[in-house]
């Protein structure tokens, strides 16, 4: 009797362990995800990678790319006389 109860007591700590562990694991990953979207999707909608920026609510790498990438805008320089 006192062997079954040692053994769902661990097997209890055990699953608390990792419950803990995927716990901070989702916390890390929303973390990022959210520090992703703050740097870099603006970026990407702001050069007008519409569908990059959109992309990358899915694959959040889509969001890097479109960062790295010149704008779409032409850039006009207006000169004085």
């Amino acid at each position: 009797m006192k062997i079954l109860l040692i053994f769902v007591l661990v097997h209890q700590v055990r699953n608390l362990v990792l419950v803990s562990a995927l716990a901070g694991f989702s916390k890390a990953t929303l973390i990022i995800y959210i520090v992703l979207f703050l740097l870099f999707a603006g970026h990407c909608f702001r050069k007008g990678h519409w569908m990059l920026g959109l992309g990358g609510f899915i694959f959040p790498a889509m969001w890097i790319i479109g960062a790295i990438l010149p704008s779409k805008h032409p850039i006009v320089h207006v000169t004085r006389r």
